[in-house]
């Protein structure tokens, strides 16, 4: 029997709930590397890019079809959890701990954390692009750590992200350094 199948929707929408419950409790960057990869590489193609309706699995195979489901013939369990994955985009891009906030994922997005009087900007083409920029808004006295993705090489990106830094705040001083988890 040949496997023609791949993973469900559902699947890996109920994979990204654990992932984050798992994330809340130990702050594994692993769990965000893990996270991404089920976002970009499954819940982003999932979509019908003319009708917005979701397919029941993603085919792993090279060049194999979708079969999108239809308003009116075909409404499957992925079809309620399609419903729910949009709102998975911006779940983990940022989380704190204490005084600090980690950027764990690269998507253009804004944030604005009222209880500590800082907001920023992130903008980026990620993953089609390596680069993101962080425009922050407004300034408050926080430790900002920031998530090396897992196919980049954390000892070059981050001695040039550093350098990057410290251009954009004027010789302030910043300490970096690369994390593992």
């Amino acid at each position: 029997m040949q496997a023609t199948g791949g993973p469900e929707s559902c699947n890996s929408v109920n994979m990204m709930r654990l992932t984050e419950a798992l994330y809340q409790m130990d702050g594994r960057m692993d769990r965000v590397d893990y996270y991404e990869r089920v976002l970009l590489n499954h819940i982003a193609g999932n979509f019908d890019p003319e009708t917005g309706m979701c397919c029941y699995y993603t085919s792993m195979r090279p060049g194999q079809y979708r079969v999108y489901a239809d308003p009116y013939g075909c409404f499957w369990c992925c079809v309620g959890t399609g419903l729910q994955a949009p709102a998975k985009l911006a779940r983990m891009v940022y989380a704190n701990y204490e005084d600090t906030l980690f950027v764990n994922m690269f998507l253009p997005t804004t944030l604005d954390w009222k209880e500590r009087g800082f907001a920023l900007e992130q903008q980026t083409a990620y993953p089609d692009k390596d680069t993101s920029s962080l425009v922050i808004r407004q300034g408050g006295r926080l430790k900002l750590a920031i998530r090396c993705p897992y196919c980049w090489n954390p000892a070059h990106y981050v001695s040039a992200f550093v350098a990057r830094i410290i251009i954009m705040l004027r010789r302030k001083k910043v300490t970096a350094r690369a994390v593992t988890s």
